[in-house]
């Protein structure tokens, strides 16, 4: 029998479906980090695009490519991902975005300060096909005003998580939750945790356009783990205010795409970017371009 792998800081852990044009740009965000201990899980689920064969590539021992037959869903990848992780530390990243060299070294400094920590994000730039930068996501840096809505939700951007690997194992991701599985384990461990955000842009989130379906079943799913969770942590007031919530903004949005409003949807998820943060970005968008 060989001996076990020896142990690594961080395992970044990413679940990829048909992501062929950008997966390439994900990769390479990760091999060029400051902080050089870590390992890259990627749990294909299910892809039928150049996708596998792309990570595969890469031709890098740190890099674990998982290939999956069927498609079952982020969450359920994310659980197989985490299971077979040796990091002490769990870094998320999708397989669309582009991480900032020194993301990191920069949470992995902040989580070992701060013992009380549980799961640290970040601020990111949100942008689309590497053209346009939409803006940056609004995000809260206490954990008192990460929380202090759950009915809403909770500012803490899912692709930008680090966190401590026994958080991530004592409670996986819910596979039936579609679309709200980051909101939802949030929900759940919030009471019981400490969450902080680096208010720095240390991640590039790409968002090509809203759909309204999406929204409505992530509005869907959340609406019903806030039940579930009012009922368990005897809170009728919590379902209230978040049923009317969560049933107002799954009507207005979706009306308001409809409509070709998708900027004044945006504007309210996302601040405009400061001159350091945009040319920062033009930075990074050029060197996933090649240029």
């Amino acid at each position: 029998m060989a001996p076990p792998s020896p142990p690594v800081a961080v395992s970044v852990v990413m679940s990829v479906l048909n992501s062929e044009r950008t997966v390439g740009a994900a990769l390479a965000s990760i091999r060029a980090q400051t902080f050089p201990d870590w390992e890259f899980i990627v749990r294909d689920d299910g892809s039928r695009d150049d996708t596998a064969h792309i990570v595969a590539a890469a031709d890098d021992s740190r890099i674990k490519l998982l290939r999956g037959e069927a498609t079952l869903g982020i969450a359920a990848r994310l659980n197989h991902g985490i299971a077979l992780a040796r990091g002490r530390y769990i870094a998320r990243m999708d397989g669309d975005d582009i991480a900032y060299p020194e993301r990191l070294e920069r949470q992995f400094a902040h989580i070992e300060a701060h013992r009380d920590v549980d799961l640290v994000g970040s601020a990111a730039m949100v942008f689309s096909g590497l053209v346009n930068a939409i803006g940056v996501y609004r995000i809260a840096e206490r954990h008192e005003d990460i929380c202090a809505r759950p009915e809403v939700g909770f500012a803490l951007a899912h692709p930008t998580w680090f966190g401590r690997r026994e958080w991530f194992g004592d409670t996986p991701y819910r596979e039936s939750v579609y679309r709200a599985e980051d909101q939802d384990l949030l929900l759940r461990r919030h009471k019981h945790s400490r969450f902080a955000n680096l208010s720095d842009v240390l991640l590039d989130y790409r968002q090509e356009r809203l759909r309204a379906r999406h929204i409505l079943f992530g509005r869907w799913h959340y609406t019903r783990a806030l039940l579930a969770f009012a009922r368990q942590s005897g809170d009728p007031l919590l379902a209230v205010r978040g049923v009317g919530l969560q049933a107002a903004r799954g009507a207005v949005k979706p009306a308001l795409i409809g409509i070709g409003q998708d900027p004044a949807v945006l504007a309210r998820r996302f601040r405009a970017p400061e001159p350091g943060e945009l040319a920062r970005w033009l930075v990074m968008r050029d060197g996933a371009r090649g240029e």
